[in-house]
């Protein structure tokens, strides 16, 4: 059995504003007890790690999210390139959920960077405006199959006999 789950497109603005390019997006949920809503997850061939930015965390964590100490402790990581620069994260384990075209929920059991947010409260400036990685720690699992005509993202897995 074959599995696939696709994605969609999304254009990027650069920073003066202007429309840059299509940029592929997978829709995951995070199982903390429940199906949390889907949040739109780039798909990064370049991030070692799949990465929950700023927003997203706050949506999905709560207000306690900005009281996390991301400098120290178990899981506390140094992550670089992440926006550009260097930062913060900590290192949790968590439950992802992806859909497959068959409407089936499937969980991954994943180590997720949570990344520090700068600056310390929610605007619309500093990494707040970053959008949360799929990194190769999660894509290893699957082909990635990416067409720009029509534009579509799909995660493969061949299911092992």
């Amino acid at each position: 059995m074959t599995r696939r789950v696709t994605g969609h497109f999304i254009e990027a603005v650069a920073g003066d504003g202007s429309p840059h390019s299509l940029t592929p997006f997978v829709l995951v949920r995070f199982g903390l007890g429940r199906l949390d809503p889907a949040i739109a997850m780039l798909v990064d061939t370049g991030a070692d790690t799949t990465a929950l930015g700023p927003r997203d965390a706050l949506a999905l964590l709560g207000r306690s999210y900005l009281d996390v100490d991301f400098d120290r402790g178990p899981g506390a990581i140094k992550v670089r390139g992440y926006g550009g620069s260097d930062g913060s994260a900590l290192v949790s384990p968590m439950e992802l959920w992806l859909r497959d075209t068959d409407e089936i929920d499937f969980p991954v059991l994943l180590n997720v960077a949570i990344t520090k947010p700068s600056p310390a409260q929610p605007g619309d400036h500093g990494n707040w405006q970053l959008p949360s990685l799929l990194g190769r720690d999660i894509l290893s699992h699957f082909d990635l199959a990416l067409s720009y005509n029509p534009p579509s993202v799909s995660l493969i897995e061949v299911a092992t006999v």
